[in-house]
């Protein structure tokens, strides 16, 4: 329910923006070029998701979670709490998500597609990622 959606959006925003930043059709996009389409991709599709995670964890929460309590939940909660309760945590959540899917796509692309000096800058990137995730978590 979660994985689908989010990997199909992830990839289509990610096309899309590099459409979108190529000055002529059919160039290639420089590395930085690519990070940025990756950390649309991957804001956009946390954005999508967001409010499903919320409401699957206040359901794992309840003391019981028959099927029909999913819809009890997702009403109640917007009725007690509005729009905004959906998105709780969301820009914590947000930050981890762009230092991943900024390297998480052109890594991905360029391990298909290019050369291996790219892919040696991108592999120094995804460090430097996880040390940054690192910081951010545990300070």
């Amino acid at each position: 329910m979660k994985i689908i959606p989010e990997t199909a959006t992830k990839f289509l925003v990610y096309e899309e923006v590099k459409r979108w930043l190529q000055k002529e059709p059919n160039q290639k996009i420089t590395l930085s070029e690519r990070l940025i389409a990756g950390a649309a991709a991957g804001s956009a599709s946390q954005t999508l998701i967001y409010p499903m995670d919320v409401v699957k964890t206040r359901l794992a929460l309840r003391r019981t979670a028959r099927p029909l309590e999913i819809m009890k939940v997702i009403v109640s909660s917007y009725q007690k709490h509005g729009l905004f309760w959906f998105f709780k945590g969301y820009l914590v959540n947000l930050t981890g998500v762009l230092l991943f899917a900024s390297i998480d796509m052109p890594l991905y692309e360029v391990s298909r597609y290019e050369q291996p000096s790219l892919l040696c800058r991108v592999m120094v990137f995804v460090r430097v990622r996880i040390l940054l995730i690192r910081i951010i978590e545990y300070e």
